[in-house]
């Protein structure tokens, strides 16, 4: 068998454009990749803080709330609004970190040997 000649691309070949186009090397690729980045425009400081204070306020709201709706709550056996406690705080702070302890529990409980569950 004798030599061949060059290998003729395929017909998805020709429809792929190339990576770098002719006349690029890496070097003009990367400083134009680092230009579109380093000129690019970022965001004002007014937008995260606006942003930043939103969240704040929704919290304020929800923290309003929850004393209004416990406002004529007295805490068991005696006569103390529940509103005057720590145990409000707790009892938020308990129901919203809930989903997360759940989630790690179950992570854990998965990782346990099948074995270890049949011999229970």
């Amino acid at each position: 068998m004798g030599a061949e000649g060059p290998r003729l691309p395929t017909t998805a070949e020709r429809r792929r454009p190339p990576v770098i186009g002719p006349g690029h090397t890496f070097a003009t690729v990367t400083d134009k990749i680092s230009t579109i980045v380093l000129t690019r425009p970022t965001t004002p400081g007014w937008l995260a803080g606006f942003l930043l204070s939103f969240s704040l306020m929704m919290l304020l709201f929800y923290a309003i709330g929850y004393l209004r709706l416990f406002k004529d709550v007295n805490v068991p056996f005696t006569d103390t609004p529940f509103t005057k406690t720590w145990v409000l705080i707790m009892i938020a702070y308990a129901v919203r970190r809930l989903p997360y302890a759940l989630r790690s529990c179950m992570a854990a409980l998965q990782q346990v040997n099948v074995s270890l569950e049949e011999a229970a």
